[in-house]
């Protein structure tokens, strides 16, 4: 059992590197920090747990104890609330991390008394085990129809895919159950404690991995329609701009229609209505309830510009927030959805021609003055 857990906790620590890498160096993209904190201390946790074990120390009951399974399931969170198709609000991350604070603070009052380690380390490791188990299968059952909400309709399931996902998710979860059942028979086998945190870790990577590789499937079905978009983008931005350059008709505006429409606008901006890909000038009209003869004339005396050039400023201002932000909660690839952008080279062009640089080089040129 010893060598076997060995090698799965090596084959584990492999995996976790090799996903990091793939987040931060070969894809290039931003990861983000609280996710990697986590998956850093779960790794940590695990290498933990072999030193001493092989060391035969004392402070692998401290180890076992500390209740980093508590942050797995606010991790998967993190991942789905961080996809450009999940449109589904969600509650501050803090709030997800409270069990994980209370379990700290129980921790730290027991290994700071001896007498109240010596007589509670097991039974508090056995019921982390058990929290932590029904913590994470509750984050899964939570998070599955978001991740099929965002699937429906974007991606055609393949059978084999979906089953080996599936079988390697019942694998794990097989093994935990049989694992617990272990554990209730064999209180004190140390082997068992680890084998239940090791898979628990495992279960926490594998929906790491499914999401990751769910983002990499709709970001190449997305750039392969915004291919075949770009040119119709082109030629109808072309000619958007020049109808609103030349065609704007002039009419006149009581004070009473400027004062309403005024106020309908500043909600439209405040609510980020604009950042609808599908937003066009009957939507708009329909929405704040401006005749659409109207729209035109107004945009042009209030902000100088037609109804497309006033929506794309409101998405690229948009978009320069969230490059200046410290951390980025979107790869810069995916702002060109986040922001309501029809493809990514109508994104970069409308952000090339407004600041006169690509958002790669907009975002390393703010960040380098930070540094």
């Amino acid at each position: 059992m010893n060598i076997l857990l060995t090698v799965s906790t090596f084959t584990v620590l492999i995996l976790s590197a090799f996903f990091i890498f793939l987040n931060m160096g070969k894809e290039k993209i931003v990861f983000n920090r609280y996710l990697l904190l986590m998956l850093l201390m779960g790794v940590f946790s695990l290498m933990l747990e072999y030193v001493s074990q092989v060391l035969a120390s004392p402070w692998l009951h401290f180890v076992l104890e500390f209740p980093i399974g508590l942050l797995y399931g606010p991790g998967l969170l993190l991942l789905i609330h961080n996809l450009p198709q999940n449109h589904t609000p969600t509650q501050p991350i803090w709030l997800h991390l409270i069990p994980f604070f209370v379990a700290l603070i129980i921790y730290s009052i027991i290994v700071q008394d001896s007498d109240l380690h010596y007589r509670y380390s097991l039974d508090y490791t056995m019921a982390m085990l058990f929290i932590t188990t029904l913590h994470l299968g509750c984050y899964l059952l939570y998070l599955r129809p978001s991740v099929s909400r965002i699937l429906r309709g974007r991606i055609k399931e393949n059978k084999i895919t979906k089953g080996a996902w599936y079988l390697s998710f019942l694998i794990l979860i097989a093994s935990l159950f049989s694992s617990l059942k272990d554990m209730i028979n064999d209180a004190g086998n140390i082997y068992i404690h680890r084998i239940i945190s090791l898979l628990l870790y495992s279960m926490f990577l594998l929906g790491a991995w499914f999401i990751f590789f769910t983002q990499r499937r709709l970001k190449k079905m997305w750039y392969s329609i915004e291919k075949s978009n770009e040119e119709r983008d082109v030629s109808a931005l072309e000619k958007n701009n020049n109808k609103e350059k030349y065609t704007i008709p002039l009419i006149p505006l009581t004070r009473d229609q400027e004062v309403s429409y005024r106020g309908r606008i500043e909600l439209f901006i405040q609510t980020l209505a604009y950042l609808d890909s599908d937003l066009n000038k009957d939507k708009f009209s329909s929405q704040l309830e401006i005749p659409v003869h109207h729209i035109a004339p107004f945009l042009k005396q209030e902000f100088g510009k037609g109804f497309n050039a006033f929506v794309n400023q409101l998405r690229l201002n948009y978009a320069i927030r969230q490059l200046k932000s410290e951390e980025l909660m979107y790869t810069i690839e995916d702002l060109s959805m986040v922001c309501g952008f029809n493809s990514r080279a109508s994104f970069y062009r409308n952000f090339q021609a407004e600041f006169g640089c690509s958002p790669h080089q907009y975002r390393l040129d703010y960040e380098e003055p930070l540094n």
